[in-house]
């Protein structure tokens, strides 16, 4: 099962090795920066395409593996 908080870690880890700003990250997702801003804060009800797009941006669509439950989740979007 994908841990979210685990992954928005990396995603901020990643930006910040590769010297990105949130504004930065933003430009490349084709996202704003508060969208990045609400993801990095681990915020679950940013829309799933704009979450795919900053994990695209990184490079960490893999992280996510093919083994991803994308079925609903309660604790999720509460």
């Amino acid at each position: 099962m994908l841990n979210w908080q685990q992954l928005v870690h990396e995603a901020i880890r990643v930006r910040k090795q590769e010297s990105l700003t949130q504004r930065d990250l933003a430009a490349l997702a084709g996202v704003s920066q508060p969208t990045i801003w609400k993801f990095e804060k681990g915020t679950t009800s940013i829309r799933l395409k704009s979450a795919l797009a900053i994990l695209g941006a990184l490079g960490l669509t893999e992280a996510c593996g093919n083994d991803v439950d994308l079925s609903y989740s309660p604790e999720i979007g509460q």
